[in-house]
């Protein structure tokens, strides 16, 4: 008797505690997002999209469209704090040529870049509208780009963009240390 007694408790115990997880206060609750915990670090940038639809396909190329339009987003944000980094500390008079070129470059890239984009995660609900009785589907798509990838284009870039502008100096090994402790700040 006591044994199941004890074992009741105990379920009753578990099940609050997992009803309270979701709970905020009286009137929110978390809510589960499929791949949300796939998130960008050091090495790889990642966003991601969700997309809806009564059309399975259309939800994913939805999904997977906002996913890529908040990576480029994302990768022209970091790498334009890369290169205002960097630019700090450049000459004076050149620096401000220096960023107009560097700008440029990482608009090429991460063009490129998106093009190569990988998808990672991808995740499919559906619902059904209790009023018209019709399917829709929700998906959910991350989005990958590879830093090391990216950092590689930019070098790249760079090094086309220095062969043509005889005045422009960049040190590339400086630029991606600087590179790499900005995705760090970023990822932390």
């Amino acid at each position: 008797m006591k044994r199941t007694a004890y074992f009741l408790l105990l379920i009753l115990l578990c099940t609050a505690c997992k009803s309270h997880q979701n709970l905020i206060n009286d009137n929110e609750h978390l809510v589960y997002i499929p791949c949300a915990t796939m998130v960008s670090s050091a090495y790889v940038t990642r966003a991601l999209g969700v997309g809806s639809s009564s059309n399975i396909q259309n939800a994913k190329d939805k999904a997977a469209i906002a996913a890529r339009r908040e990576l480029a987003s994302t990768m022209q944000t970091n790498v334009q704090r890369v290169i205002n980094t960097y630019v700090e500390t450049y000459e004076e008079d050149a620096s401000s040529r220096f960023a107009s070129i560097t700008q440029e470059v990482a608009h090429i890239t991460t063009n490129q870049m998106l093009v190569a984009s990988t998808i990672v995660c991808e995740k499919i609900t559906q619902t059904l509208d209790k009023k018209t009785k019709n399917i829709q589907y929700n998906a959910y798509v991350v989005v990958e780009v590879d830093n090391k990838d990216l950092l590689g284009n930019l070098h790249k870039q760079l090094e086309q963009t220095i062969v043509q502008d005889q005045q422009l100096h960049i040190n590339l090994e400086s630029f991606q240390t600087i590179f790499y402790d900005e995705m760090k700040k970023i990822a932390q």
